[in-house]
């Protein structure tokens, strides 16, 4: 299989202001991916990972009563929204490109049964996570139950973001046709303009 660490061309994109960890004081925001990232659609992918990165590390300040509720209506606007089309742009456009490119010495099809089912957990999740954070930024206190789910699933984050970008991007990098970059540009660029135009943040998934 193939695998690098070639995650990004210049490190961290320019569109995240959080640091990586917790622990950073004052207020943080979660900046939107330059859209004009599109262009290079891997590069946009791996920005999402990078806010994703930043958002878990956010959940786990959040559970342990650091972050206001301005912070959380973000993490909450965040996962509602682009976290969902995020999900959409790898299952219903990357994901097929990669199948029909990729040789069988890439173990694609184990590596994407593997994310496919980690979506399909964090997204079984994602209602509960919701809720709790609406509670939290409501002033409910953090119990043990709910600092445990908050944690768990911002550690889930980090171990899948782990994998996309040291098995699935760099064979994507590596596999994936100019033409094929252009079609998952064009993909991602028309999900996005459904949801400008009041549609849905993410189409059916997982068999759609």
């Amino acid at each position: 299989m193939i695998g690098d660490d070639r995650n990004s061309p210049g490190g961290a994109p320019p569109c995240a202001s959080l640091p990586a960890e917790p622990g950073w004081g004052g207020f943080m925001t979660i900046e939107p991916a330059p859209l004009h990232l599109l262009d290079r659609p891997l590069d946009f992918i791996f920005a999402e990972h990078y806010r994703q990165r930043a958002v878990s590390s956010l959940l786990s300040m959040t559970a342990e009563g650091e972050c206001d509720s301005a912070e959380i209506e973000a993490i909450i606007r965040f996962l509602e929204s682009e976290y969902r089309l995020h999900i959409a742009d790898e299952e219903l456009s990357l994901f097929p490109l990669l199948k029909a490119r990729c040789l069988p010495e890439d173990g694609i099809d184990e590596a994407i049964a593997k994310i496919m089912g980690e979506h399909q957990w964090e997204e079984a999740e994602l209602d509960r996570i919701i809720e709790d954070l609406r509670a939290i930024r409501a002033g409910a206190s953090i119990d043990a139950a709910m600092r445990a789910r908050l944690n768990r699933f911002a550690e889930q984050i980090k171990q899948h973001l782990a994998f996309e970008n040291g098995i699935l991007l760099p064979i994507a990098r590596v596999r994936l046709s100019l033409i094929d970059l252009a079609d998952l540009a064009d993909s991602m660029r028309q999900r996005r303009a459904r949801v400008d135009r009041g549609g849905p943040a993410a189409e059916k998934l997982s068999g759609s």
